[in-house]
């Protein structure tokens, strides 16, 4: 096997007061279009030059193979497609807040609906002009190429990972050692990954979090201590170090070749960057995530050699 080796990209380029990538997840497709926000606005990155979206108080969640994405306005969300912008077809109740959170083709796109004061919202699918209500207190994260939307419900438990298919909700297995989780990436063959928190009794020392992978009707696996954000087609995982479900990452990890990679050692000529999470991950195994220059947060895209 070829030693995996990446070149880092700074996002910022010679700009780093235009602040990609730093208030909002990154998103990337397989042409390397990375969706994102830049000074509080809807952006996309694309072959070093940074290209807005919408106006102020907007972000882009995601990012469809054919370069359209999904966006959060703080109203009923956006949908932009080759420089035109329309709104989702989703209907709100004064304080709500639509946050769409993945999209795919056929302009299909998965979210939640929050409302201020509540921890977690509505979770809803939309295909084309149809719109249908999951879940309360859920989040859809992430659409199954069958169709499936996956995500996590709130129990009186935590969190816990389940599909929705139709009308029905089904909960994926956790590990034994795992108290609560949560789904948040698939790929083409199906194989989601996801989160999940070890027991309060479970004393093993390092992070409490473990990344974690359920194949095609298979039981969930423990891959890494840390937390899971995407997989591509090759079966490798992008994830980071973390103390929580959405806390600030420690060190980006990369699962590849059956195999956990600590990214900060695949860099080329890394000198001062320490790379803190991984957001996204494409079937070309580019990487997008946040790093530390000097101290200083940046943006970065994980070129392979």
């Amino acid at each position: 096997m070829t030693p995996l080796r990446y070149h880092l990209v700074d996002l910022s380029g010679p700009n780093p007061s235009a602040k990609f990538g730093l208030r909002s997840r990154l998103a990337i497709n397989d042409a390397g279009t990375i969706a994102g926000a830049c000074d509080d606005r809807a952006a996309l990155w694309e072959r070093g030059k940074i290209h807005f979206l919408a106006g102020p108080g907007t972000y882009a969640w995601g990012i469809n193979p054919k370069g359209e994405v999904a966006i959060e306005d703080g109203k009923s969300g956006l949908f932009w497609r080759k420089g035109q912008l329309e709104a989702l077809p989703i209907q709100t109740q004064p304080g709500e807040r639509v946050v769409p959170r993945d999209i795919a083709e056929g302009r299909t796109v998965v979210g939640t609906t929050e409302s201020k004061g509540l921890p977690l919202g509505q979770a809803w699918v939309l295909k084309g002009t149809i719109f249908r209500w999951l879940s309360d207190a859920a989040e859809a994260r992430v659409l199954c190429p069958d169709g499936r939307v996956a995500g996590f419900v709130h129990v009186a438990q935590g969190d816990v990972p389940v599909v929705w298919k139709s009308n029905q909700i089904a909960w994926l297995p956790l590990p034994a050692r795992c108290k609560t989780g949560r789904a948040t990436a698939v790929n083409a063959t199906g194989t989601l990954v996801g989160t999940g928190m070890l027991a309060d009794d479970d004393t093993e020392e390092g992070f409490p979090t473990r990344a974690l992978r359920w194949r095609p009707n298979s039981s969930a696996e423990i891959l890494f201590p840390g937390v899971a954000t995407a997989i591509n087609d090759r079966g490798w995982v992008a994830g980071h170090q973390a103390e929580k479900f959405e806390s600030v990452g420690a060190g980006g990890v990369l699962w590849a070749e059956g195999k956990k990679h600590f990214v900060d050692d695949l860099i080329e000529s890394r000198g001062h960057w320490h790379v803190l999470e991984l957001h996204g991950l494409n079937n070309k195994g580019q990487l997008v995530g946040q790093a530390l220059y000097r101290d200083e947060l940046r943006a970065v895209l994980l070129d392979p050699r």
